[in-house]
C-alpha cells in the first residue's frame, strides 16, 4: 500500500505530504486548488510524462516521492524534473529509469479517471478489461495463446533474416564460399611475397647479372692473387721489424675479404637462374596476389581476414538456408494452432463478458440507473493478432429503450463516471493494491452520490482507495480526509479530523463553512456513512 506521498513544486503545489490510510482516503478542496495533482503525482511515479510545464514557481525543480509498504517490505520511489527538462528517477535511493519505476509499482497502482471511457473505446483495452476476470481455464488459454504468438513472432523474425529472395541468399553463400576457398588455396604468407618479389627482379635481369658478376669474379680472382703476394712480402718485412707487423695484418685482412667476396660471387652465379619456367611460375604467383589484393585487401593479413569472415558468413547463410524450408511449415503450424487457440479464447472471453456485463448492470442499478444496457460485442474470429483472433467493443445505453452505442458517443459526463466505476467494480481489479479515482463524480449528486460513496467504501474494504472528489456525500465515507487549500498563490494540503472535517463537509454542502444547519447536515452524512460502510 501507499504509505506516504510527497510532492514539491508541482504546478501550484508548493509542498504537500499525505499519509493515506489503508482504506478510503478522500481529497477535497475548492475548484482550481490542485487536488488532482496528487493523483497525477502517482501517475508520474508510474511512468507518465513529467513535462517541463509541471514545474511550479517555488524552485528550480519539481519532485514527486512515495513510500510503499507490502508486508515487511518497504521501498521508496522518486522522480525529479529540472527546468531544462531533464528528469531523474530513483528507487530506494539508487538511480533508476522511468521504466524501472513503472515495472516496480505500475501493476499494483491503478488510476481511474473520468476520461477512461476514451480507453474503453479501444478494442485492446476492452479485451484487457475482460482478461482480468477470466477463470483458470481462460487464463490457461490466454497464456497458451501468448506463448504461441511469441513463437510466431520469432519465426517471422527468422524469416525476415532470409529476406524475400532465397535464391539471392544462396548465390551470396556460394560466392562467399568460393572466395574463402580461393584465398585458402592461394595460401600466401608475408615471407613468400618478399621472396617472390626478390626472385622476380633477379629472374628478369638474369643475363645481365651473370655477365656483371662473372666479370667481377675474374677481377676479384686477380686481386686475390696479387694480395696473396702482398701478404707474403709484408710478413717477411714484419719478421725483420715489428714496426711493420700492423701493416702485414692489415694486408692479410684485405686478402681474406677479397677471398670471401670471390666465394660469394661464385654463390651468386649459382643462384642466378635463367630458367624461363621458373620465371613464368613466379610471375603467375605475383599476378594472383595482385588479383587477390584488388578484390580483398591491400596486404596478406587483410586478404586472410576477409577469407575468414567470408567463410563464417557463408556458414551462417548455409545454416539459415538449411532451416528455410522448415520455417514455412512451422509458420503454418503456428497459425493453425493460434486460430484454434484464439477461437477457444474468444468463447471464454464471451462467457466472461456476460458475467462482467451482468455485474456492471447490477452496480449501475445501485448507482441510480433504472434499466441500463451494457453489452460486449465481438467480431468474427479472423487472422491471429497479438491479443487474439477476435476484437471486442463495449456498447452502452443508459436506458434499455435507447439504442446502445459506443460509450464515447452515447453517455453523458455523469453517466460515464458511473459506468467507469461500475466496470472497475465488476472486474474486481485483481492484483491491484492501490486504486486512485480522479474526479469520476462529475455530473453526479444527491442520492446517486451517496450510492457512489457506498461503492467506493465497498471497494476500499479490499483495496487502498484514494479519491479526489467535490461531493460531500462521497467525502463522508472517508476513513482519511485531506483538503487542498490555496493561500497567496500556493496550494497546501491539510489533514482534516473532528471539527475541521465537519467544517469542510459543511462548505462542500452549502458553500458556507460555519452554519448550524450545515454542521448538522454534515454530522448526519457522517452518521449515515458510518452505518453504510462495510
Amino acid at each position: 500500500m501507499l504509505d506516504e506521498l510527497a510532492v514539491r513544486n508541482v504546478a501550484v503545489l508548493e509542498e504537500a505530504r499525505i499519509q493515506p490510510g489503508p482504506h478510503l482516503t478522500v481529497i477535497t478542496g475548492e475548484t482550481g486548488t490542485g487536488k488532482t495533482l496528487l493523483v497525477g503525482a502517482l501517475g508520474i511515479l508510474g511512468g507518465d510524462d513529467f513535462r517541463a510545464d509541471r514545474i511550479g514557481p517555488f524552485g528550480t525543480e519539481a519532485s514527486v516521492e512515495a513510500r510503499f509498504v507490502s508486508g515487511d517490505e518497504e521501498f521508496i520511489v522518486a522522480r525529479r524534473l529540472e527546468r531544462g527538462g531533464r528528469t531523474r528517477s530513483s528507487l530506494d535511493g539508487h538511480m533508476a529509469s522511468a521504466t524501472e519505476l513503472r515495472d516496480r509499482i505500475g501493476a499494483s497502482v491503478e488510476i481511474v479517471a473520468q476520461n477512461d471511457h476514451l480507453r474503453l473505446a479501444r478494442g485492446g483495452e476492452v479485451l484487457h478489461l475482460l482478461d482480468g476476470l477470466l477463470d483458470e481455464a481462460g487464463r490457461t488459454t490466454l497464456a497458451e495463446y501468448r506463448g504461441l504468438w511469441h513463437e510466431l513472432t520469432e519465426i517471422e523474425r527468422r524469416a525476415t533474416t532470409l529476406g524475400g529472395d532465397r535464391r539471392a541468399l544462396q548465390r551470396e553463400a556460394d560466392l562467399l564460399a568460393h572466395e574463402s576457398a580461393e584465398i585458402e588455396a592461394a595460401g600466401f604468407t608475408e615471407d613468400e611475397v618478399t621472396d617472390l618479389r626478390e626472385n622476380l627482379s633477379r629472374l628478369r635481369h638474369a643475363q645481365d647479372l651473370l655477365g656483371l658478376i662473372g666479370k667481377a669474379r675474374i677481377d676479384l680472382d686477380l686481386a686475390a692473387e696479387a694480395l696473396g703476394r702482398a701478404v707474403a712480402a709484408t710478413r717477411r718485412a714484419a719478421d725483420l721489424t715489428d714496426a711493420l707487423r700492423p701493416l702485414a695484418e692489415r694486408v692479410n685482412g684485405l686478402s681474406i675479404e677479397v677471398r670471401d667476396a670471390l666465394s660469394e660471387a661464385g654463390d651468386e652465379l649459382e643462384r642466378t637462374s635463367v630458367d624461363p619456367a621458373f620465371l613464368e611460375r613466379t610471375e603467375e604467383r605475383l599476378a594472383l596476389l595482385g588479383e587477390l589484393r584488388r578484390r580483398y585487401g591491400d596486404t596478406v593479413a587483410e586478404i586472410t581476414e576477409y577469407g575468414r569472415r567470408a567463410a563464417a558468413r557463408s556458414q551462417e547463410l548455409t545454416e539459415t538456408l538449411s532451416v528455410a524450408d522448415r520455417i514455412d511449415s512451422e509458420r503454418d503450424r503456428l497459425l493453425g494452432a493460434l486460430a484454434a487457440c484464439g477461437a477457444r479464447l474468444t468463447v471464454q472471453r464471451k462467457a466472461c463478458a456476460e458475467t462482467v456485463a451482468e455485474r456492471t448492470k447490477g452496480h449501475l442499478l445501485d448507482l441510480g440507473f433504472s434499466t441500463p444496457h451494457v453489452a460486449f460485442t465481438f467480431s468474427q474470429d479472423g487472422d491471429p493478432g497479438p491479443a487474439g483472433t477476435a476484437g471486442a467493443a463495449l456498447a452502452f445505453a443508459s436506458d434499455e429503450a435507447l439504442t446502445p452505442g459506443p460509450v464515447s458517443r452515447i453517455a453523458s459526463g455523469g453517466e460515464l463516471s458511473r459506468l467507469v466505476l461500475a466496470l472497475r467494480l465488476a472486474t474486481g481489479m485483481e492484483g491491484v493494491d492501490v486504486v486512485a479515482f480522479d474526479e469520476i463524480d462529475a455530473g453526479i449528486g444527491g442520492t446517486t452520490a451517496l450510492r457512489l460513496g457506498e461503492k467506493l467504501a465497498e471497494l476500499a474494504s479490499r483495496h487502498q482507495v484514494l479519491c479526489v472528489t467535490h461531493l460531500p456525500q462521497i467525502a463522508a465515507f472517508a476513513d482519511t480526509h485531506y483538503t487542498v487549500e490555496r493561500l497567496d498563490g500556493a496550494a497546501r494540503v491539510r489533514r482534516l479530523e473532528g471539527a475541521a472535517r465537519l467544517t469542510e463537509l459543511t462548505r462542500m454542502l452549502s458553500g458556507i463553512e460555519t452554519t448550524e444547519s450545515g454542521l448538522t447536515h454534515a454530522e448526519e452524512l457522517i452518521a449515515y456513512a458510518d452505518k453504510r460502510r462495510p
